[in-house]
């Protein structure tokens, strides 16, 4: 239950910092772009379902994905 909430958190945390630094210039300003009816940073989401994809792609086993990650988000 823990890492579901601790999962669940970090997609939404990491996807608003991707909007947030597209929309002050530190990134692409694509991410900042929001769709126009539901308002839900779609590139953003995206951009994060691409790269956790080829992180399991690349990893070997769910334990090194899991190492990676949080040194990640320790940066």
């Amino acid at each position: 239950m823990s890492c579901v909430g601790a999962a669940s958190g970090n997609i939404f945390t990491v996807v608003q910092m991707f909007h947030v630094a597209g929309r002050d210039g530190l990134m692409p300003h694509i991410f900042s772009m929001r769709h126009y009816k539901t308002n839900v940073p779609m590139i953003a989401i995206m951009f994060e379902i691409i790269t956790s994809f080829v992180f399991l792609f690349f990893m070997s086993n769910i334990g090194k994905l899991i190492i990676c990650v949080g040194m990640i988000n320790w940066i």
